[in-house]
């Protein structure tokens, strides 16, 4: 009787996802988290609506001021390169300053999307990178 539930629940899983991802606007949702190579924490978010992604990635890290660069590359071809200072949030009461940047780009139809994100700290070199896909 188990193994009979687990293959209802698998088609029934299965179905839904081709559902969802035959149908116009779809909705893609990619969301992870992870450490850099030193003391410093990522999150990432990857969204798609409308044929168009929006990317959000946030470092946190224990020294506010600090300049990061976030390099993003879709499919391999780099899309996008900005600079960012990291900052102590008003409102947050860890003690770690972070550095955001939201993303948006174009949907190419008929491909799966891989992103590719690292942020570098330019003082440290410490270095953060998150593997996102529709």
């Amino acid at each position: 009787m188990g193994k009979r539930i687990y293959g209802v629940g698998a088609a029934a899983v299965l179905t839904g996802a081709t559902m969802i991802a035959g149908a116009p606007g779809a909705l893609a949702d990619d969301k992870q988290k992870g450490t850099c190579s030193a003391s410093s924490r990522w999150e990432a978010d990857l969204e798609l609506e409308r044929r168009t992604f929006d990317l959000e990635f946030e470092v946190k890290t224990p020294k506010a001021g600090q300049r990061w660069k976030l390099t993003v590359k879709q499919n391999g071809s780099q899309v996008y390169s900005q600079t960012r200072r990291a900052v102590m949030e008003a409102d947050d009461d860890t003690p770690m300053a972070e550095a955001s940047w939201s993303v948006r780009r174009s949907d190419h139809p008929n491909m799966r999307e891989t992103f590719v994100l690292r942020a570098k700290n330019l003082a440290t070199g410490e270095v953060c990178t998150a593997t996102l896909r529709e």
